[in-house]
């Protein structure tokens, strides 16, 4: 009988098939990690199912600017109300897109631009107008077509949120006439 792995050994090994939180840590294919058929792709996820899109980065931008600023994978990223955002990953993706979702999880509209090459892709969308400042926002990637984003192989990723603040105070809202809610009120009778 051979003896058990140190913990030591089974932590880099952990950490090798990407079990680090920013990803891969140690060798490597550039898809992933290689598995006992030595088929290479990205490892799973710990559910097991789908893994997490290949990400070579996530930033936001003022239009006209030329300093992109990462935004964060865990916490929250604080953005100018006029942002554009662009994230881009280490995969040709098929069916994929990014947007933008209030905190009511209503899509924002925004203008696209997509890259899809034969080894990346390249996500960017400008929000139609400044948004709300003060205010809380989701920015995904996720399938264009279902939840799932798919390569140009058809593997299968699970989508990526990135939570948003706009810099500044919400502004005040409008103070309703003396006379709109009465006459609201008889509309309804």
């Amino acid at each position: 009988m051979s003896p058990l792995p140190s913990p030591a050994w089974l932590l880099a090994v952990a950490l090798a098939a990407g079990g680090a939180p920013g990803g891969p840590v140690g060798p490597a294919s550039a898809s992933g990690p290689v598995d006992a058929a030595g088929a290479s792709g990205p490892a799973p996820d710990q559910a097991g199912d789908r893994p997490p899109v290949p990400l070579s980065s996530a930033t936001w931008v003022l239009p006209g600017a030329a300093l992109e600023t990462p935004l964060r994978r865990d916490g929250e990223s604080t953005v100018e109300p006029r942002a554009r955002f662009r994230v881009e990953a280490s995969a040709p993706l098929a069916d994929a897109r990014l947007a933008l979702y209030d905190a009511q999880e209503s899509m924002v509209p925004v203008e696209e631009e997509d890259e899809i090459g034969s080894a990346a892709s390249r996500y960017q969308i400008t929000p139609s107008r400044p948004l709300r400042p003060g205010s809380r926002y989701t920015l995904r990637l996720e399938g264009a077509a279902g939840r799932d984003i798919r390569d140009l192989d058809d593997r299968r990723y699970r989508p990526l949120s990135f939570s948003i603040l706009t810099a500044g105070e919400p502004p005040a809202d409008r103070p309703v006439k003396k006379g709109a809610k009465k006459k609201a009120k008889r509309q309804r009778s």
